[in-house]
């Protein structure tokens, strides 16, 4: 009774925190403006798409953006666009459904290997209940998508637990998909590769050089028809170095904050390989751990955790379930406990030392029951640190207040519609497609990633235009400017008009300037 109980009061928990992530994604979907800085770019890709013009270009030249990700998830996005519009609301509904999937394979996941469907739960609304990391994962970004397709990839791969050469190639299919939606999707490629190792090592071999085959006949294939963009802005513009400080300070708060799932993941690890008994998740979560040192590189955020914390939650339920059958397999029933006290030589040794010892053990005699207890006390531990205070760099997960920003931009929407001329905007584009204006579009945040990797930019056409007060408007949001760049801006732009508009990392103050009278 006591182990029902409990299970009933953990499942209550993850529920609420999972219809509190369910409000954030349904608000966050209809909100008109960016809630993460480089949504509006990856916005601008899908828009490339949707409209037919090419996706890898020059950034000299406007519209002055770095597309730095593969093309699956704007082509993804595009299709969306047909049913939603061009708008972001297309791209997290496209993010949304994928985290709905990665939060069902997951469930998958932990049935299939430990058949406890409280566990499974417990795991599938684990991954929807993290408030620190969950705020990813219905941007208008690729790293739920790509997560879905790494998790899918994997989950076909190891399904059964006995590699077959067709679920090779379905794996295959779906993994350099994953990778050119996002480059870190590497981690799902080793995974499966590392499983294989392990369990066919001729697969393994046949895995490994049609993955390579694939993506390097892919890039061939692209580049040639970018006129070798595809390379500048794939590779060029991610080459850049390493923030230690940033990464031990990020890394330190997310293992204070997950450390029940981590510590369970690498005791299930330690189990695995003690037993001899990995699974295609064991090594799924060594190459997810692996990518996540990547958090240290320029333009990094917490969401290069995401792998790590999906793959925890279902290393961590598998640990819980070894767990749970150790200890309840330690308790000694009433009419055995009558054999031991009175001598019964049927009875060994150790289930003697076992019960004798009892007062001092504390994993001797526990029931089943008992067992659930102790596995719902961790799992309600770490729901706890889920919503310890905010800390610095994972904030804890808000709301946009969507009533107050939808009147701002009704204001905002109201002013661009009534602009006669061409409009230069850094990140939210959609303030201005939205009217049918002309857009010139350039991305400061990927300046910023730029000037710190030591990358120089050529915005001499840029500061020609300013200078020549080509726009009728220059939209600022206020995240990243170049200074010399905005001096030129302010020596022949003025400050129309201030509108605060509220993304994740804070208010940002949009500045809208038009051009001073000569």
């Amino acid at each position: 009774m006591s182990g029902r109980i409990a299970s009933a009061v953990v499942v209550v928990l993850l529920c609420f925190l999972t219809l509190q992530f369910l409000y954030y994604c349904a608000t966050l979907i209809r909100y008109p403006y960016e809630w993460d800085h480089t949504e509006g770019m990856v916005l601008f890709y899908a828009k490339q798409v949707y409209e037919g013009n090419p996706l890898y270009k020059d950034v000299t030249t406007y519209p002055m953006v770095a597309t730095i990700y593969p093309p699956v998830y704007p082509f993804a996005a595009s299709l969306v666009m047909h049913l939603c519009g061009v708008s972001l609301c297309a791209g997290r509904l496209l993010s949304f459904i994928a985290a709905c999937l990665v939060a069902f394979l997951i469930y998958a996941a932990i049935r299939q290997q430990t058949g406890d469907r409280f566990l499974a739960y417990c795991g599938m609304l684990l991954f929807c209940a993290h408030n620190r990391l969950d705020w990813w994962l219905p941007l208008f970004r690729v790293d739920t998508l790509m997560l879905l397709l790494s998790l899918f990839g994997v989950f076909i791969i190891g399904y059964s637990g006995r590699p077959t050469r067709r679920r090779l190639y379905c794996s295959l299919i779906v993994l350099v998909a994953a990778f050119y939606t996002k480059q870190t999707a590497l981690y799902a490629a080793l995974a499966a590769f590392l499983y294989l190792v392990y369990a066919n090592r001729r697969y393994a071999i046949e895995f490994a050089l049609s993955f390579v085959a694939a993506v390097a006949a892919l890039f061939c294939i692209i580049n040639g028809a970018t006129g070798g963009a595809f390379y500048t802005n794939i590779i060029g513009f991610n080459a850049h170095g390493f923030d230690l400080k940033f990464f031990l300070d990020v890394y330190n708060q997310f293992m204070m904050i997950t450390i029940v799932l981590l510590a369970g993941s690498f005791l299930r690890l330690s189990c695995a390989v003690r037993e001899r008994s990995m699974t295609v998740w064991d090594f799924y979560f060594i190459a997810a751990f692996l990518s996540s040192l990547s958090i240290g590189s320029p333009g990094a955020g917490t969401n290069h955790f995401l792998p790590l914390f999906s793959a925890a939650c279902i290393s961590c339920s598998q640990w819980l379930f070894y767990a749970q059958k150790k200890l309840s397999g330690r308790f000694i029933p009433l009419e055995k406990q009558e054999s031991l006290t009175s001598g019964d030589t049927q009875c060994g040794l150790r289930q003697r030392l076992s019960y004798y010892m009892k007062p001092f053990l504390s994993l001797t005699g526990f029931t089943p029951s008992t067992a659930r207890v102790v596995v719902s006390c961790l799992v309600t531990a770490q729901l706890l640190l889920f919503v310890t205070p905010t800390t610095t760099l994972l904030p804890r997960l808000r709301l946009p207040r969507v009533a107050r920003e939808l009147a701002i931009g009704r204001h905002l929407d109201a002013y661009i519609r009534n602009l006669d001329g061409e409009i230069l905007i850094d990140t939210n584009i959609n303030l201005a497609i939205k009217n049918g204006k002309q857009v010139h579009f350039f991305g400061p945040p990927y300046w910023l990633v730029m000037d710190r990797a030591g990358i120089f930019i050529d915005l001499s056409a840029l500061r020609k235009d300013i200078e020549a007060k080509r726009f009728r408007s220059i939209v600022i949001s206020g995240y990243f400017v170049p200074s010399a760049l905005m001096e030129i801006i302010e020596d022949h732009y003025r400050v129309a008009t201030k509108m605060p508009i509220e993304a994740y990392e804070g208010v940002l103050l949009y500045r809208i300037y038009e051009p001073k009278d000569s």
